[in-house]
């Protein structure tokens, strides 16, 4: 009994100080348009007004597709152009944002507005 009493003084202990300490990294999500993405640096339009996110090579660039957003591709930087509606996972703990994963939905493939029916007949 006296056992079971310590470990659990110790685990509350321990699980106390994780909670006390601050984050090392925060981490950010940001969602905008890519206005550019050039030297390693993408600048978003958001609702804050632009920003400006560093982008590592190692960040995972995903587009994401189909039903329930199902289809998630790794693609290269270079497929994220101005105009793209992004989210991106950001740390910022150096002062500055830096960019851990970027997401976005290719843009859609336009529909005619209007179908001609086979055997439809053109008045």
């Amino acid at each position: 009994m006296a056992a079971g009493r310590s470990r659990m003084l110790i685990a509350s202990l321990g699980a106390a100080m994780l909670s006390g300490t601050p984050a090392l990294a925060q981490t950010t999500e940001i969602r905008g348009i890519v206005v550019t993405n050039h030297n390693g640096q993408i600048t978003l339009k958001t609702e804050r007004g632009d920003q400006t996110i560093m982008v590592p090579p190692q960040t995972r660039v995903r587009s994401i597709s189909g039903a329930f957003n199902g289809n998630k591709e790794i693609v290269p930087l270079t497929a994220v152009i101005a105009g793209l509606p992004v989210m991106i996972n950001a740390d910022s703990s150096a002062g500055h944002l830096v960019a851990r994963e970027i997401d976005y939905k290719p843009p859609r493939k336009s529909k005619p507005a209007f179908r001609k029916l086979p055997g439809a007949k053109r008045n």
